[in-house]
């Protein structure tokens, strides 16, 4: 069995991502435009451990094969809109865990928000 196959049938959902590209001269993320990854949504709360080291609650977990960055936002469906803040039901992106399969040949990505 192609483990990537098996993955990637699984993953049928569209969700828009805002990659974090710096920082503005206030502090704040400067996100890139959005773009489109394929994903599976869990709406689902577990705890978890922050960048600060805090334990947190999840609103929801979110698994692709793309690569994503923590201060990123992320949306269910689909979105043109350059500022994810002003899109309701866009999270900030607060954990990614990363996987390889047992070849060590793909990755699978859980972001938590």
């Amino acid at each position: 069995i192609d483990s990537m196959s098996f993955i990637d049938r699984l993953l049928k959902e569209t969700v828009t991502y805002w990659r974090p590209t710096g920082y503005n001269e206030f502090g704040d993320p400067v996100l890139a435009s959005p773009g489109e990854i394929d994903a599976r949504w869990e709406d689902k709360s577990m705890l978890f451990i922050d960048k600060n080291g805090d334990e947190k609650h999840s609103r929801a977990v979110v698994f692709s094969t793309t690569g994503v960055l923590v201060g990123g936002y992320i949306y269910r469906g689909s979105s043109e809109t350059m500022n994810p803040e002003t899109v309701s039901g866009a999270d900030q992106i607060r954990r990614v865990e990363h996987v390889r399969d047992i070849k060590n040949q793909n990755d699978l990505y859980k972001i938590i928000l």
